[in-house]
């Protein structure tokens, strides 16, 4: 496979795997909130939590992190670090504008969780760009 195809296919697996980490990363969360007081309806709440991330998140990646992904390409920066560093930039945007800083270290959190399982699944895959 040529090098131009691998990197290709490497980050339509990114777009398409990345988003499902929202899945554990709300089970995470909700098992920490539900720890004091067990529910259902805690349960499924966090469930559509997940769901309704996972939407965002996939519509994120396809706009935004496909934009980050060529320009880190295009300088030759493409790698975990960078595109970690990428992932904060919407939540520190939230932050400075409406000092929502609880829902800006969600935003963080979910951000850093989809980039990695983003590099995971597509480019740790790709020799040595």
């Amino acid at each position: 496979m040529s090098r131009e195809k691998e990197i290709k296919v490497a980050f339509w697996r990114g777009i398409l795997v990345g988003p499902l980490a929202i899945f554990p990363a709300t089970f995470l969360l909700a098992l920490a909130s539900i720890a004091s007081e067990f529910s259902l309806r805690k349960l499924f709440e966090s469930l559509f939590v997940g769901l309704y991330g996972a939407c965002i998140a996939y519509i994120v990646i396809i706009i935004y992190g496909s934009i980050i992904w060529y320009f880190l390409r295009l300088l030759n920066k493409l790698a975990l670090a960078t595109l970690l560093l990428a992932a904060l930039a919407p939540a520190l945007t939230v932050a400075l504008l409406t000092r929502e800083f609880v829902f800006s270290l969600l935003i963080a959190y979910y951000s850093l969780v989809v980039a990695f399982t983003a590099w995971f699944f597509g480019l740790r895959q790709v020799k040595k760009l």
